[in-house]
């Protein structure tokens, strides 16, 4: 999960960087500009993916104090993902 979530992170935020600069030096199109946004949105929508299909599978991985833990080390006060 690690390797591929930073991969798409690297890519949207390079996506992002593109467009505020093209945006702000007024040198691009709606075309692109529709682009660049619809690619970095898909993007984040596969970083979104990765990241909670992620917690999904440990469900079947942990036992449920390890879920205990998980859950409590990521901020959440529950028994379960």
């Amino acid at each position: 999960m690690k390797r591929e979530a930073l991969k798409l992170g690297q890519e949207i935020l390079q996506i992002e960087k593109t467009a505020n600069e093209l945006f702000a030096n007024k040198s691009i199109s709606d075309s692109e500009l529709q682009r660049l946004i619809l690619k970095s949105a898909e993007n984040y929508g596969k970083l979104r993916y990765i990241h909670l299909t992620t917690h999904l599978k440990m469900i079947g991985i942990l036992s449920q104090e390890q879920i205990i833990l998980y859950n409590t080390l990521r901020g959440y006060n529950t028994t379960t993902i």
